[in-house]
C-alpha cells in the first residue's frame, strides 16, 4: 500500500539496494563527463519506464530541453555529491513528493563532514529558519536572520529547488530533515558559520562551530526523544475529567503494531465512556496505509475503502519486482485470510500486465470489510488535526474520514493530495550509484473526483500551531452548553 519517502535511514536505503539485488560498489571519488551522461539518460529512462505521467506539471518538451541542457553544459569531472545537486533539481521540478533523486548520505558520511549543530525548523514564510534545540551560544527558539551574511530566506529558496513535492510549504517544513547537508553540501559552509539570530525580539550575532556528522546524529536522536511519546508512532492520552482522548499520530508505521494499539486504546475509550476523540495527524508524513485501514476498523460505521477503483498502477520491472517480492511473502504464510487472498489475486494480475501499460491498482480492488466482532469501536465526536507536514497515507487518511463523514478535519488543508502520484519504486544510476525513487502509482481517494489535485480542505480552517487549543475549548464550550 501506499508508502512514503521522508525521514527515510541510511539502513533502509541499503535495504533497498540489497532488495533490488543491484552490485553496492563503492561511489566513485569523481565521475567522468562521458558517466554523468549516462546517468542522467538512465535517470530519464527510469522515471519515464515507472511513472504513469511524469509530465502532469511540467510539458515533457521542456523537461527534455533541461535534460539535453544538463548534458551539454557538463564540462568536467564531478563527484557523487556535486553530481546530485547538478541533477536533483530537474527531478524536483516535476512537483510529485514521491519522484526524486536521494541525496548520497553515505557518501557524505565517508567525508567525516563538520555539519551544523542546530537542529532546525523551516518555512517558506517567516520565521523561515528557527533553532529547536539551541545551546549557550543560542537559545533554544531563536530565530535565525541570516547565516553567513545570506537572509534565511535566500536560504530556503535555494534549497526548495532540490525538494520534491506538490505543495510548496510542505516542501519548505521538509527542508529542515536535511538541513545538516544543505548548509554542507550546496552552501558550502563546512566548518564554522556566523549566525545573526533573533531572540525576545532582540538581535545578536554568534560565531558557530560546526561539529562531526555522527555527534549531530546522536544529539538529534536524543533531541527526538526527549518527549516519551515521539517515541511512538503513536500513543494515547485520556482526559477523563473532560471526556477526551488524543491519540497521537506520528506515523503510519506497523501493522500487527496498530493492531495491538487500538484494541487497547479503543478498550480504555470505551470502559472510560470517551465522548471525544481527537487524532492528531500534524506531525504525520505518512507510511503504510494498510495501518490506516487497522485504525478504521474502530472509526468506521461501514464498510470502507482509502482509495476509489480510479487508482492505476504501471507495469515496470521495478514494481514486478517489488511485487513479486510481496507475493512471495503471502505465498510463506500458513493460512491466508480472505483479505491475503483477495491480495494474492490482484498481484498476480497486476504481474500478468505487460510492462508500459497501466491498470487498476491491486489494493485499490476491493473495499475493507468493517469486522462486526469490535464492541469497543468508537461512535462519539471525533476530530482530525492536520497541517502541511500531513502527507501521503496521513492525507488519506484524513480524506477518508471527510468521504465518509466520521469527524471533522481541523487545521490547515494538507501537504499531501487527494489525487496524486504515490507508491515510490526504486532503482540505481549505473555509475554514480545515486538511488532514485520513482511514483508508480495514480491514487485517486475515496470521495476524490479525477481533477482533485489539492489536499484535503478542513471543515475547520485554523493555524496548525493553535489547532488543538481550538479543539480543546471547542469541546469545553459543548460540554458546558451540554449541562
Amino acid at each position: 500500500m501506499k508508502t512514503n519517502k521522508r525521514n527515510i535511514s541510511n539502513l533502509i536505503i541499503l535495504l533497498i539496494i540489497g532488495l533490488l539485488n543491484f552490485s553496492c560498489t563503492a561511489e566513485k571519488e569523481s565521475l567522468s563527463i562521458v558517466e554523468m551522461r549516462n546517468d542522467i539518460d538512465s535517470l530519464v529512462k527510469i522515471i519515464e519506464e515507472i511513472h504513469i505521467n511524469p509530465y502532469y506539471k511540467v510539458s515533457k518538451i521542456d523537461f527534455y530541453k533541461e535534460i539535453d541542457s544538463l548534458k551539454n553544459n557538463l564540462t568536467a569531472e564531478k563527484d557523487t555529491i556535486e553530481f546530485w545537486k547538478y541533477v536533483a533539481p530537474v527531478v524536483a521540478r516535476l512537483e510529485d513528493g514521491h519522484t526524486y533523486v536521494y541525496f548520497p548520505y553515505n557518501y557524505f558520511m565517508k567525508k567525516k563532514p563538520l555539519v551544523f549543530p542546530f537542529i532546525v525548523k523551516t518555512s517558506n514564510y517567516s520565521p523561515y529558519i528557527s533553532i529547536q534545540d539551541g545551546d549557550n551560544s543560542i537559545p533554544a527558539k531563536s530565530e535565525i536572520i541570516s547565516i553567513n551574511g545570506i537572509p534565511s530566506k535566500d536560504l530556503i529558496s535555494e534549497y526548495l529547488q532540490y525538494e520534491s513535492g506538490e505543495d510548496i510549504q510542505s516542501r519548505a517544513e521538509w527542508i529542515a530533515d536535511g538541513f545538516e547537508y544543505y548548509i554542507n553540501a550546496v552552501s558550502n559552509i563546512k566548518e564554522k558559520c556566523i549566525i545573526e539570530y533573533k531572540t525576545d525580539n532582540e538581535v545578536f550575532t554568534s560565531n558557530i562551530k560546526f561539529i562531526p556528522l555522527p555527534e549531530f546524529l546522536i544529539k538529534q536522536q536524543a533531541f527526538d526523544g526527549e518527549d516519551e511519546e515521539t517515541e511512538e508512532p503513536y500513543t494515547l492520552k485520556v482526559k477523563e475529567d473532560v471526556s477526551i482522548a488524543i491519540i497521537d499520530f506520528r506515523s503510519f508505521d506497523g501493522i500487527e503494531r496498530m493492531k495491538l494499539f487500538a484494541d487497547s486504546a479503543f478498550t480504555m475509550i470505551k470502559e472510560k465512556k470517551i465522548d471525544n476523540l481527537i487524532i492528531d495527524l500534524r506531525e504525520n508524513g505518512g507510511g503504510n496505509s494498510g495501518v490506516g485501514d487497522e485504525l478504521f476498523q474502530y472509526l468506521a460505521k461501514s464498510d470502507f475503502r482509502q482509495y476509489s477503483d480510479q487508482t492505476i498502477i504501471k507495469s515496470s520491472p521495478q514494481l514486478k519486482y517489488t511485487l513479486k517480492a510481496e507475493k512471495e511473502k503471502l505465498k510463506e504464510k500458513k493460512h491466508l485470510t480472505l483479505i491475503d487472498s483477495l491480495d494474492l489475486t490482484e498481484i498476480n494480475r497486476v504481474l500478468e500486465t505487460p510492462y508500459g501499460q497501466t491498470t487498476t491498482c491491486h489494493y485499490a480492488k476491493n473495499a475493507t470489510t468493517l469486522k462486526d466482532d469490535l464492541p469497543m469501536r468508537f461512535t462519539g465526536n471525533l476530530y482530525i488535526l492536520c497541517s502541511k507536514l500531513t502527507y501521503s497515507s496521513a492525507s488519506d487518511f484524513a480524506q477518508t474520514i471527510k468521504a465518509y463523514n466520521l469527524g471533522k478535519i481541523i487545521g490547515e488543508e494538507t501537504g499531501g493530495w487527494i489525487v496524486c502520484y504515490g507508491d515510490t519504486f526504486y532503482d540505481l544510476l549505473p555509475h554514480s550509484r545515486l538511488i532514485v525513487g520513482v511514483s508508480g502509482v495514480k491514487f485517486i481517494n475515496q470521495g476524490a473526483k479525477s481533477n482533485d489535485w489539492h489536499g484535503v480542505i478542513p471543515d475547520i480552517i485554523v493555524p496548525s500551531d493553535e489547532s488543538m487549543e481550538y479543539v480543546l475549548e471547542m469541546i469545553k464550550e459543548k460540554n458546558m452548553r451540554g449541562f
